[in-house]
């Protein structure tokens, strides 16, 4: 009882304060990251989303929880049409809900599509972001934050599904992943789910429904927020989690 009330404490910690989704790295994308070339290409429907993720980033068996496209977890990231909402997913492992201690830099980080690697930005002091652009769809990336890559891991480096990129790389911060979309007026944030293939999905044994607040449900329910801090009141106004171990 004592160790489950000590680890009860610590998911405290973990979800307001030092294990919290990393704060202070609100989408960057949404003013660096649109280019101002017009990437539209006739006849395609630059809408649509293709399922370019073809393996899981983690092992599923580490994840206790994750958290819902558009939750109100961490910061603000968002795109150019929405705003206050966690526009990506925060995948908690052992010892988030679980009395298990939380060794998270033991868990592999792999690619999930094949692709190019674009860039690997700092965060310190917790890793690095990777960046993938997936092969055949140059206005998509995939960010994996929060890595201690493999040494030679390099930008423009073609990776495969299922590569090993390095490992988490810290124990107070989750793993998180979030997919963007280049358009010509803008960027547009997606649920990685969105992007994963019918099979690997399958595997969760849940709903990519269950995975995401619509836009008309974070409306109904807005959070208050500021630039590099974390969401504010609202936040806790729907479900942010879905459990994967109950």
């Amino acid at each position: 009882m004592l160790q489950l009330r000590r680890w009860g404490l610590l998911l405290g910690a973990l979800v307001l304060g030092g294990c919290a989704p990393d704060v202070g790295r609100s989408a960057d994308a949404k003013v660096n990251d649109v280019g101002d070339d017009d990437r539209s290409r006739e006849g395609e429907d630059l809408l649509a989303i293709p399922r370019f993720s073809t393996a899981w980033y983690l092992n599923l068996d580490v994840v206790e929880r994750i958290s819902k496209f558009r939750s109100g977890i961490g910061h603000d990231f968002s795109d150019s049409t929405e705003s206050c909402r966690s526009m990506k997913h925060y995948f908690c492992m052992q010892g988030c809900v679980s009395a298990l201690p939380p060794v998270w830099t033991n868990n592999a980080i792999v690619s999930p599509l094949d692709g190019v690697v674009e860039s690997l930005q700092p965060e310190p002091p917790r890793g690095i972001q990777v960046r993938v652009t997936p092969s055949g769809h140059p206005d998509w990336r995939v960010r994996i934050f929060h890595v201690t890559l493999e040494p030679d891991l390099q930008v423009g480096d073609i990776v495969t599904a299922g590569q090993l990129l390095g490992t988490h790389a810290s124990n107070d911060t989750m793993s998180d992943i979030a997919v963007e979309n280049v358009l010509p007026d803008g960027l547009r944030m997606v649920s990685w789910f969105e992007t994963l293939s019918d099979d690997v999905f399958a595997d969760l044994g849940v709903s990519r429904a269950d995975l995401t607040i619509t836009d008309a449900e974070r409306d109904a329910a807005p959070i208050q927020c500021e630039q590099d801090q974390p969401l504010g009141e609202g936040a806790d106004a729907l479900e942010n989690w879905v459990d994967l171990r109950r």
